[in-house]
């Protein structure tokens, strides 16, 4: 009888190992995986530097406090879009033609 308790909790006791070894194992698998890391330096983002201006000698006579009197503000340049919308908008234009409602009406025949 002691033989066969032997042999129940030898079984069982290879029967648990057969369950949680294999958990147990990835568990060490992941975290030596983690040390194992290479750690990663801190990115450190350089900010352009501003180049200053060279001296000048300042001016004899004052620069007036008004602005001046013309628009500085410029237009933004037109896109016309890709080549592809180009072309069928010209092939649209010769296909319709110019517009009539412009044009004097002829006289009744």
């Amino acid at each position: 009888m002691a033989e066969l308790l032997l042999l129940l909790i030898l079984g069982g006791f290879m029967w648990l190992l057969n369950v949680f070894l294999p958990d147990w194992l990835k568990r060490r698998q992941s975290e030596a995986a983690r040390d194992d890391r290479p750690t990663v330096p801190p990115v450190v983002l350089h900010t352009p530097r501003l180049h200053t201006p060279p001296a000048v000698a300042p001016r004899s006579t004052p620069v007036p406090a008004v602005g001046p009197l013309v628009a500085t503000r410029q237009r933004a340049p037109v896109q016309l879009g890709s080549r592809w919308e180009i072309r069928r908008g010209m092939v649209l234009m010769t296909i319709l033609g110019p517009c009539r409602t412009l044009e004097p009406s002829e006289p009744p025949r």
